[in-house]
C-alpha cells in the first residue's frame, strides 16, 4: 500500500517479501521516504531489513504500542511522534490478541485523504473456516461447545475483549468507506458496514 504524506513524503504501509514486482512498483513511484510497520507478525517483519537495504535513507516506523522485539535486530523506529510526523494524515488503532506464551498486535492505519483504512491479518481470518492449521480444526469446534469461538483469531482478541472493543469503537469513528487488507480480495467497499458486521463478536 502506497500512500502520499504532506511535504512531499510517499510511504509504504506493510511491506511485503521484497519481490522484483514489488520492488519495481515501489520504484516507480515518486522518491519513498517512509515504511510504516504495523504488525509484530513475523512473517511481515521478517522482510524489513531487507527493504532497509534497498531504501537506506527511508524511515522505517514500528506504530506505537506494536512492538517487534529483537525479530528484526534494530532497524526500525520506534517512535511515538509517528502521527505527528504524517502531518494530520494517518491515525492507528491497536488490536492485541493472545495466550500464554503466545501474542499478537497488529494496528489499523486510517489514511485520510482517501477515507481508507488498512488492515493486516486479523480481518481477513475473522470466518470460522479460517484455522491456524487442519489439525487444530477439532480443537477449535470443541470451543464452540462451550460457548467459545471456533476461529482461532476470535478466541484470541476475545482474551482482551475491552481493550478491543474500545479500538473497534475508535475505528468505527473514523471517516471511512474503504478497506485494504493485506490479503484476499481488495479494495472491500462499504467498508465500514463489514468491520462492524466482522467484529461485532466483541
Amino acid at each position: 500500500f502506497i500512500c502520499k504524506l504532506p511535504n512531499e513524503r510517499t510511504a509504504v504501509v506493510v511491506p511485503m517479501a521484497p519481490t522484483d514486482e514489488c520492488i519495481r512498483k515501489v520504484k516507480e513511484c515518486t522518491r519513498v521516504t517512509d515504511f510504516i510497520i504495523p504488525t509484530d507478525s513475523y512473517e511481515h517483519t521478517s522482510f524489513a531489513s531487507n527493504w532497509v537495504d534497498l531504501f537506506p535513507d527511508a524511515k522505517f516506523w514500528t506504530l506505537p504500542g506494536v512492538d517487534v522485539g529483537a525479530k528484526i535486530t534494530g532497524d526500525l523506529n520506534n517512535r511515538v511522534e509517528f502521527l505527528e510526523e504524517t502531518g494530520g494524515a494517518m491515525d492507528i488503532a491497536n488490536l492485541k490478541g493472545g495466550l500464554p506464551g503466545f501474542s499478537f498486535c497488529e494496528s489499523f492505519v486510517y489514511y485520510k485523504p482517501q477515507k481508507t483504512i488498512f488492515a493486516i491479518d486479523s480481518l481477513n481470518q475473522l470466518n470460522d473456516e479460517h484455522f491456524l492449521v487442519s489439525w487444530m480444526r477439532p480443537l477449535y469446534e470443541m470451543l464452540d461447545l462451550f460457548d467459545k469461538p471456533a476461529c482461532a483469531v476470535k478466541f484470541l482478541l476475545t482474551g482482551n475483549r475491552e481493550i478491543n472493543r474500545r479500538s473497534v469503537d475508535q475505528v468505527l469513528q473514523w471517516d471511512f468507506d474503504t478497506i485494504m487488507p493485506q490479503h484476499g480480495v481488495f479494495p472491500i467497499q462499504n467498508g465500514k458496514q463489514i468491520f462492524k458486521e466482522a467484529f461485532s463478536f466483541l
